[in-house]
């Protein structure tokens, strides 16, 4: 704890030797390097352990708390359900494991796999019972579909029954002019921002957030950009552009609305605290969570960005680096 602060991460990766066995090279050159050209795959599962190099870590950075979430592309993208449940029960089984025996240190999201609703509707039951919480999902699963599909609405209404949040975690575009360059468009530079924003974007439009008022969606990266556009999104709604097409969805409001209610934005992968308090001043302090990006961003940096700012107040660092993440759940159970 620093200067009275619990410091919890809602965003910090881990990963499997199995989980990477299943989809190591199916990216190709991506999914080598995963934009770290330094690493091999056995160091990047290494970097991605969740038990004494991961506590060691988190007090190098600070950290009281924080809660696990498995990487990129997780446990959706496989087209073969067979394969992604048993990542997914994989994931979950050793994440539970490891929470057991760190409690005060770690908690956990769950994987599942949205393509077997049934399935994943009793895992979210299992995984509770095993002291995980929220689920941490995918931008869009291998192309085929995203979270607003209404195929998937019977596992957005059990999390909003709950209210557990859920953690919408970019995922590689599907997009032949991004992935022909490769991970300088296909990952933070451009194409995760624009991939979140689309599917939270494409379940606003569905109107799945009028039929499910409390559910709250995180996005990392300060919300992935929204606060600039916020004005822009609702200028269009406002001159009649707002809508789609009607066999799509409607909405109840202005798209501002949702974007202040039903979302909530994290501090990682941004290291100017111009950004961090733009973020801030468009919604406000209660939107805002930590997140460090673990093991893809500097740990410790993210942690001081927070802390150190002049401009924010002592309510308002403990707001976003511990009373936010508990009002979620994270930390507290």
């Amino acid at each position: 704890m620093k200067n009275g602060i619990r410091v919890i991460d809602v965003e910090h990766h881990f990963a499997t030797v199995e989980l990477f066995d299943a989809y190591y090279g199916l990216f190709g050159r991506t999914f080598e390097n995963d934009g770290l050209p330094e690493k091999t795959h056995k160091e990047h599962v290494e970097e991605c352990d969740i038990d004494e190099l991961m506590i060691k870590r988190m007090d190098e950075a600070g950290i009281d708390f924080s809660q696990l979430s498995f990487t990129t592309p997780g446990s959706e993208y496989f087209e073969d359900i067979e394969v992604g449940k048993r990542l997914a029960t994989d994931s979950n089984n050793k994440a539970a494991a490891t929470i057991k025996k760190h409690p005060d240190r770690l908690g956990a999201y769950m994987s599942l796999v949205p393509d077997d609703v049934e399935w994943s509707l009793k895992e979210i039951d299992r995984c509770i019972s095993m002291g995980l919480w929220g689920w941490c999902t995918m931008s869009n699963y291998g192309g085929r579909s995203r979270l607003d599909d209404p195929k998937y609405l019977p596992l957005l209404k059990r999390c909003n029954e709950l209210k557990m949040p859920i953690f919408l975690h970019p995922m590689f575009p599907v997009n032949k002019e991004i992935n022909e360059v490769g991970y300088a468009l296909e990952g933070p530079v451009y194409g995760f921002t624009a991939d979140t924003q689309l599917t939270f974007l494409r379940m606003m439009l569905r109107g799945v957030f009028d039929k499910l008022p409390d559910l709250k969606i995180i996005l990392g990266h300060n919300a992935e950009g929204f606060a600039i556009y916020i004005d822009r999104i609702d200028t269009g709604y406002r001159q009649g552009m707002g809508q789609p097409y009607p066999e799509f969805g409607k909405i109840d409001h202005e798209p501002s609305y949702y974007l202040r209610h039903n979302l909530v934005g994290d501090t990682s992968g941004s290291f100017s605290n111009e950004v961090l308090n733009f973020t801030k001043q468009i919604f406000s302090t209660d939107f805002l969570v930590f997140g460090s990006d673990y093991p893809y961003e500097n740990t410790k940096a993210s942690v001081d960005l927070v802390l150190n700012d002049k401009n924010l107040t002592f309510e308002e660092k403990k707001a976003i680096l511990q009373d936010n993440a508990e009002a979620l759940g994270f930390g507290v159970r």
